[in-house]
């Protein structure tokens, strides 16, 4: 039991570096082609990579955790 607590710890800890460093490290999760249009997104790819890893509620938490990320880059980055 704790073995398997252990991997899916580590599991969410580098998805969530990963995570962390696509929202806040321009051109790696957002690409902008275009600087007039909407930036094109690569994260939802890496958060439905780890909902099928680890299941759709941890998925869904994920996916909370990209959108906070998200809102607070919005509010000290703004444009």
């Amino acid at each position: 039991m704790r073995r398997e607590e252990t991997r899916r710890m580590t599991i969410t800890a580098v998805f969530a570096a990963i995570l962390i460093m696509q929202t806040f490290v321009p051109n790696i999760g957002y690409v902008r082609i275009i600087p007039a249009l909407p930036a094109i997104t690569t994260i939802p790819m890496t958060i439905a990579i780890y909902g099928t890893l680890m299941g759709p509620k941890a998925g869904l938490g994920f996916g909370l955790f990209w959108g906070i990320t998200r809102l607070i880059i919005a509010y000290t980055q703004p444009g």
